[in-house]
C-alpha cells in the first residue's frame, strides 16, 4: 500500500536539487499549517526528506501497515506544502 505513494513523489527530486544548490539556506520561516512554523526551513526540509527516505528501508510488511502508509502520506503532504510555500515566494519576488 505505502509503495503506491511512491508514484506521487515526482516533485521530491526538485526539492533535493534546491537543497543541493543552497536555495533553502536563507529562507524565512515556512508555515506548513497553524501548528507547524518551520524556523529553519533548510533543516526541516532535510529532516522531512530523511523521513521520506526512511520508508525505503522498511520491510514490505511494515510498508503495508496502514499507520505507516498514513505517515508516509503525511510526510508527502508536508513536502508538497513546503514546495508550494517556496514556489509562492519565488513567484512573488521581483524578477531582475
Amino acid at each position: 500500500m505505502a509503495d503506491r505513494v511512491k508514484d506521487l513523489d515526482g516533485f521530491i527530486p526538485e526539492l533535493r536539487g534546491r537543497l543541493d544548490r543552497g536555495e533553502c539556506a536563507n529562507l524565512d520561516p515556512v508555515d506548513l499549517s497553524a501548528l507547524s512554523l518551520l524556523d529553519d526551513p533548510e533543516k526541516a526540509l532535510r529532516i522531512m526528506l530523511a523521513d521520506w527516505d526512511h520508508f525505503d528501508d522498511l520491510t514490505p510488511e511494515q510498508r503495508d501497515d496502514y499507520a505507516v502508509a498514513a505517515r508516509r502520506l503525511q510526510v508527502l503532504a508536508d513536502l508538497d506544502a513546503f514546495r508550494q510555500q517556496v514556489d509562492r515566494r519565488s513567484d512573488a519576488s521581483p524578477q531582475p
